[in-house]
């Protein structure tokens, strides 16, 4: 029997933009369009940090007040990244 890993990235939509959080090594990367928002220890972080960052402002002058970012990824919607399939032992 095989068994593998699902490594999701994140999205989030509001106002006409797309607020992403996606692997990058073993950190995650968020991004707003055009926009780097940091490089995170663990996607959690990312969305917690963004939905508490609220004066910060994006290059096309949104604040990310907002754009009411959640700070629970279940509120974010999930997408397939990357599946690793272990291969069973010999």
């Amino acid at each position: 029997m095989s068994t593998g890993t699902t490594v999701y990235r994140y999205e989030f939509y509001r106002k006409g933009l797309v607020v992403k959080i996606q692997p990058e090594g073993h950190r995650y990367r968020a991004t707003c369009s055009k926009d780097d928002l940091g490089l995170y220890d663990s996607a959690e972080k990312a969305t917690q940090s963004l939905s508490e960052n609220i004066e910060r402002m994006l290059s096309d002058g949104t604040y990310l007040a907002d754009l009411e970012i959640p700070g629970d990824l279940a509120e974010w919607e999930w997408k397939v990244f990357l599946y690793v399939k272990r291969l069973r032992a010999a």
